[in-house]
């Protein structure tokens, strides 16, 4: 696995170089775009209509303060009482469907539209972002570009309910602006319980906060604990 070496593009630069990237950043973006522009003709299905179309806490700013207070699943009595239900708060999201309901009126267009832009932003973010952490334009535009139009996206894209996973990519990919040394942290014991892999990971923080600074990939197993330093050229176990 090569490493991820510091970025050669520090700073903001202006000049042919600066303008073929962000030529470039533009054409991840609409083309990305432009692969789910079928999905716009869609309606709300499945999840959709729990979460929006029936969903009244959502079709205005009015119960804003619910967003904070109760779990995103938390739509009527009738959900609320799933035992199989997933609790977790997203009152970002929350927040762009009250506005798509209040600009739109209801109708599925807006919110598709929504979508698409949505990831056209996450599309340009991720070029930008590996553009940094590989320092090659050409293989960070290739890489992007795969991200944008892949099939796996359908689901995030054209699935009006699938936009939290959009919205999360876009602030992810934010974050990490100008971060020239990404970190990444593995775990490898899927049976665990997300609760339990956090409460492991804010154990051994102590132990790998260093090296999350500097850029690593950390890989946290049930027993051990690995860290690769970027770019790789050791590992450390603990």
């Amino acid at each position: 696995m090569p490493g991820l070496p510091r970025s050669r593009y520090q700073g903001v630069t202006f000049g042919p170089r600066s303008t073929r990237s962000s030529v470039l950043a533009a054409l991840v973006a609409t083309l990305g775009a432009l692969v789910f522009v079928p999905a716009l003709t869609g309606d709300f299905i499945y999840d959709d209509r729990t979460l929006v179309a029936d969903n009244v806490h959502v079709h205005s700013f009015d119960d804003w303060r619910r967003w904070f207070t109760h779990d995103f699943w938390d739509v009527n009595e009738e959900v609320k009482h799933f035992v199989s239900r997933m609790m977790y708060w997203r009152p970002a999201v929350s927040a762009s469907y009250a506005v798509d309901w209040g600009l739109g009126g209801g109708s599925p267009l807006l919110f598709h539209t929504t979508n698409l832009l949505w990831h056209a932003a996450t599309a340009c973010l991720a070029f930008y972002a590996l553009r940094r952490w590989l320092g090659a334009t050409l293989p960070a535009f290739l890489a992007a570009l795969v991200f944008a139009i892949h099939p796996t996206k359908a689901e995030s894209v054209a699935w009006i309910a699938g936009r939290t996973d959009v919205i999360c990519a876009f602030a992810m990919l934010l974050a990490a602006t100008g971060a020239s040394d990404p970190s990444f942290v593995l775990f490898r014991h899927p049976a665990r319980s997300p609760q339990s892999q956090v409460e492991q990971l804010l154990e051994n923080l102590h132990a790998i906060d260093e090296a999350l600074n500097e850029g690593c990939v950390v890989v946290i197993e049930e027993s051990r604990l690995r860290i690769r330093r970027l770019p790789i050229t050791e590992s450390t176990e603990n």
